[in-house]
């Protein structure tokens, strides 16, 4: 019985892997005009098509989606080449998710400062670049190229060509990077000139819109960005990855499936020079039936700085894959995360650090909440390459498993092929402290409150890391509704094991 189940699902993997191919192959109707796509590009999807010819939608017996389930995706339809890349959002609608709230009283001088100035914001419906829904492009400081591969002058198009072929040098092709290079229709470039810094931060927001549950055939979104920073650069940048999800779809608690829903495939692609520094924030925030599956490679080179903040929240599966080379001494990586698995929803964490110089140093601390029949998985390598001496490593993953039907994965993976070397790495899983409970309630608060106001601080400690208010805002309000969940006893007493 086992085996004709793996061989049943094996089956609908390989018939949903033919369907999206052909969808694929439709696509080049959609491709810009022939004369302006660059030969690089159409090497690449050609490429991509031919990779995805012979392979499969990965399953359980593949290693790296072991513990995450891509029923999600196999069961939405890809059949309509015209929801590919759709968007119908208007400057109302930006205006919406973009609004901006008083920061919240706790919050250093310093970041009030820095929410007062507005962002640069560029907007991508379904993946492509939308300059009229944009904001500040046109006031970029001198060198500072944000915008479409295509369109990028001679020298920056030059050196964003050079940082991906290096990357399909050092990384090798799996099914989802081939299947975002057949999807993609367009990249954007972020180019910082060495010797500056971007004063204002810089939002890439994606934008898409999902089919609803009785459409025949799902959406489809490929957001594809390459970074480069100059030497001393330095730049902060919030990825926000946002879903127009039908009504009846974003207002249900519950993840939903079986019928229309969104697939957003993302790719960031970045190398920062000696010295550059960036301060990326991963936002995904899908809703209704959505699945993101997103893909972040760095190349730190000496005394550069990369330090991510990625979130998931509200896909009904949702993935990041962060990998940090540090190829320069000196060179520094972090990767800090808030993943909530809720009402059947799964986030997921897949990160490699690797130290492959003398000298670097590395920190990464991941946070995860997983409740109601939801789940979180983290898997994070941590490589400290043969001659890669004098590194430093931490990692931590923190886990709240707040009730008896929900699942958390934790993973922390330490490679170290030589002794001088400071590293360290845990993972916990357990419900909220019995002591710091016990604590507040000692101050007079009931266990409801008390429980809530610990959920709170333990993911804004990440969350205030984005450095965009109405990010933070929105996220929080995921946040926010398992905290007032809490608070009004939705949950019964033994689905919990604290106090």
């Amino acid at each position: 019985a086992g085996a004709a189940r793996v061989g049943s699902v094996s089956a609908r993997n390989e018939e949903w892997t033919r369907a999206v191919l052909a969808l694929c192959a439709e696509l080049q109707n959609r491709m810009p005009a022939q004369e302006e796509t660059l030969p690089s590009e159409k090497q690449r999807r050609a490429r991509a098509l031919e990779s995805l010819a012979g392979a499969t939608l990965p399953g359980r017996r593949d290693e790296s989606w072991r513990f995450t389930s891509l029923t999600a995706l196999r069961e939405m339809r890809f059949d309509d080449p015209a929801l590919v890349a759709v968007s119908a959002c208007s400057p109302d609608d930006i205006a919406t998710i973009c609004v901006e709230q008083p920061p919240q009283h706790e919050r250093s001088r310093a970041q009030h400062e820095a929410d007062a100035v507005a962002p640069i914001r560029a907007v991508l419906q379904g993946g492509v670049l939308d300059r009229a829904l944009s904001e500040g492009l046109d006031a970029l400081p001198e060198g500072v190229y944000v915008g479409t591969l295509r369109d990028a002058p001679a020298d920056v198009q030059a050196a964003a060509e050079e940082v991906l072929a290096e990357r399909l040098a050092r990384e090798p092709e799996h099914f989802f990077s081939s299947l975002h290079a057949a999807l993609l229709l367009d990249r954007t470039v972020v180019f910082v000139p060495a010797e500056v810094r971007l004063e204002r931060a810089l939002q890439l927001l994606c934008v898409a819109s999902a089919t609803d549950a009785k459409a025949p055939a799902a959406a489809a979104s490929a957001p594809s960005f390459v970074y480069v920073l100059g030497e001393r650069a330095h730049a902060r940048v919030v990825e926000s990855h946002v879903c127009f999800a039908p009504a009846e779809d974003a207002s249900s608690s519950r993840a939903v499936g079986k019928g229309g829903g969104l697939f957003e495939s993302s790719q960031s692609v970045v190398r920062l020079a000696s010295g550059a520094e960036l301060e990326h924030a991963l936002v995904s925030e899908l809703r209704g039936n959505s699945v993101h599956v997103g893909a972040v490679s760095v190349q730190a080179l000496a005394q550069s700085k990369y330090a991510a903040t990625t979130v998931s929240v509200g896909a009904r599966m949702s993935r990041w894959d962060v990998r940090v080379d540090m190829d320069g001494r000196g060179a520094h990586g972090e990767v800090l995360g808030f993943a909530l698995g809720d009402q059947g929803r799964v986030s997921d964490l897949h990160s490699k650090l690797n130290h492959n110089v003398p000298g670097c140093t590395s920190n990464q601390l991941q946070k995860n909440i997983a409740l109601a029949h939801g789940k979180t998985v983290f898997c994070g390598h941590v490589l400290v390459d043969w001659g890669a001496y004098q590194s430093e490593s931490a990692q931590l993953c923190r886990s709240l498993l707040l009730s008896s039907d929900a699942r958390v994965d934790a993973m922390p993976v330490l490679v170290i092929n030589n002794q001088d070397v400071v590293a360290t790495h845990g993972a916990t899983i357990a419900d909220l402290s019995d002591e710091e409970l016990f604590y507040l309630r000692s101050r007079g608060l009931s266990r409801d409150k008390a429980r809530a106001l610990l959920v709170a601080g333990f993911g804004n400690e990440i969350l205030q890391r984005v450095p965009l208010e109405s990010a933070r805002q929105r996220v929080a309000r995921s946040l926010t509704n398992i905290v007032e969940r809490i608070a009004s006893n939705e949950f019964s007493m033994s689905e919990f094991s604290s106090i």
